[in-house]
């Protein structure tokens, strides 16, 4: 299985520093991408499989966001109260949005660890439902040769019969 990787999207050095800290002291840690508000246009989707977004400059929030989202991956959005310009959740729907309360750390360690399984299973989901589509493509094959060899064997019978 191949490590996780997290994106962090902020303009606060801190706010980084105090999620991938906070990390450390956890079993099988992800991978960290730190990236600043200004150059989230660029990131590929597939770079990173969970986006954390918090800090960034509310005149560059509402680009990150919309960049963060087209990129299907999950985005996961901390914030203060009255730093957000506008309410994200209604034009990001697929946006969680966590408060950056007492303990958020905590809650941002488990919601991530759980999204990040989440996305693993779906994977597997996708990798079985591939394989299994390739297998009912075989199957239908095998019972066609056997069909077809049923077929030619009655014939050559008849013909070694009659000679």
């Amino acid at each position: 299985m191949n490590q996780p990787t997290v994106v962090i999207v902020s303009d606060d050095a801190e706010f980084s520093g105090a999620i991938s800290s906070r990390w450390q002291q956890e079993r099988g840690a992800p991978a960290f991408t730190l990236v600043s508000g200004d150059l989230c246009h660029g990131l590929a989707a597939e770079a990173f499989d969970l986006a954390i977004a918090g800090n960034v400059r509310t005149d560059l929030q509402s680009g990150v966001l919309k960049t963060l989202e087209q990129s299907g991956k999950p985005v996961l959005l901390v914030y203060e109260e009255g730093s957000l310009e506008t309410q994200p959740v209604e034009k990001h729907p697929r946006l969680m949005v966590l408060p950056r309360q007492e303990g958020w750390l905590d809650t941002l360690v488990l919601l991530v660890s759980e999204i990040l399984r989440r996305c693993e299973a779906l994977a597997r989901l996708r990798r079985a439902e591939q394989t299994n589509t390739v297998l009912e493509r075989q199957a239908a094959l095998g019972r066609y040769v056997i069909d077809v060899r049923h077929n030619l064997n009655n014939a050559l019978t008849s013909i070694l019969g009659n000679s």
